[in-house]
């Protein structure tokens, strides 16, 4: 970890011009073996002018780090814009909330393949998004669509502009691209179309059964 010595010694010259970082756990072939990004992710949080972060297989549930630290450590990035994360284990919905936000300026959200260990505990409490959310792309995850209901209680939902959801369920769209589409901003995308840059006086919705 030689490298990391370096990353977070206090003498460092790399985080002030380090602004995108990639972040990939192997996938474990057998139960024993070691995860080394769980042990080394606080280390990372030395890289404060990152705009974008990139996780893959990161194991954020009750397997790897400590629940609570995982928010702080997405909080330390006060300059990040850009947030993948590919593969990722998260505990609840409550957490990939709080994870979010912790994030002030995330203007670009990729999720991919994310597991929640317990879809079935409900927040305590919900705080509506405030960080200026503009693309997002969500594939295939579990509870997504609770996710996109939480993210269109937030007003940033009227400066998205660039969407782009897999196999999400009729009613949790619907919702979805109601908040959206009565947005500000000139958008478009394969499910419903701005004309002229003004506000949609109907929205249309195509269900395709084959």
């Amino acid at each position: 970890m030689a490298f990391l010595d370096l990353l977070d010694s206090p003498h460092s010259t790399i985080p002030p011009y380090a602004r995108s970082l990639h972040l990939e756990e192997s996938l474990a072939q057998v139960e024993a073996e070691s995860r080394w990004l769980d042990a080394v992710l606080p280390r990372f949080t030395a890289l404060y002018s990152l705009e974008t972060l990139a996780i893959s297989n990161g194991c954020f549930d009750t397997q790897g780090p400590p629940a609570e630290d995982i928010p702080g450590f997405f909080a330390s990035f006060r300059t990040l814009q850009t947030l993948s994360l590919t593969r990722c284990a998260f505990d609840t919905r409550a957490q990939i909330y709080e994870v979010l936000h912790s994030i002030p300026s995330l203007g670009h959200l990729m999720l991919d393949c994310f597991i929640l260990n317990h879809p079935e505990i409900d927040p305590v409490s919900i705080t509506p998004p405030t960080f200026p959310l503009r693309h997002l792309n969500i594939g295939h995850a579990h509870g997504k669509e609770d996710l996109l209901v939480w993210l269109a209680s937030g007003k940033q939902i009227s400066a998205l502009a660039t969407p782009q959801l897999e196999s999400i369920e009729a009613g949790h769209w619907i919702l979805f691209a109601f908040a959206w589409s009565f947005s500000e901003e000139p958008c478009t995308n394969i499910y419903s179309q701005r004309v002229h840059n003004r506000r949609p006086t109907c929205v249309y919705f195509y269900l395709f059964i084959w």
